[in-house]
């Protein structure tokens, strides 16, 4: 999987001149890490229908078990990547309302002014921050960064 994921990146970029791996470069992401197939269609299906009726939707769903705690504060819930992991950049207080309803998805914006610094990241993604939102939202990581794991 890794080799084809590289040779996809290779041509893509050589052939288009596009980063794959830039969330930017889509009108919808939807994180099928850990969630059903059909949980899956039905989010595509229900995003086109609105698409067509020229509602907004939003641009990004995450799986509950990929954002990691990391910024906290009011609004609305945002999210910024670092290293292949999620992180919240805001809104963690509706992020977690969101997760205790059984949402399998998170709909989130991208954080504003929130640049991928991995020194952010471990200043603020802490263990004790990991168990205290293991508590509160009843949600196990399904992976963690290396500066996580014991």
């Amino acid at each position: 999987m890794r080799a084809r994921r590289e040779s996809e990146m290779f041509r893509y970029s050589n052939l288009y001149g596009v980063n794959i791996k830039d969330l930017e470069n889509y009108d919808y992401v939807i994180d099928t890490s850990y969630v059903s197939p059909e949980t899956v269609a039905e989010r595509i299906a229900a995003h086109f229908e609105k698409y067509r009726a020229g509602e907004t939707f939003p641009r990004y769903e995450l799986c509950a078990a990929r954002l990691l705690p990391c910024m906290e504060g009011e609004g609305e819930p945002s999210f910024f990547e670092c290293g292949g992991f999620y992180y919240i950049g805001g809104g963690d207080r509706e992020i977690a309302q969101t997760i205790k309803s059984g949402a399998p998805l998170v709909a989130c914006v991208r954080a504003q002014g929130i640049e991928e610094r991995e020194e952010l990241v471990k200043k603020f993604c802490t263990r004790e921050k990991m168990e205290a939102w293991e508590k509160k939202t009843g949600i196990r990581p399904a992976k963690l960064p290396p500066f996580l794991r014991p």
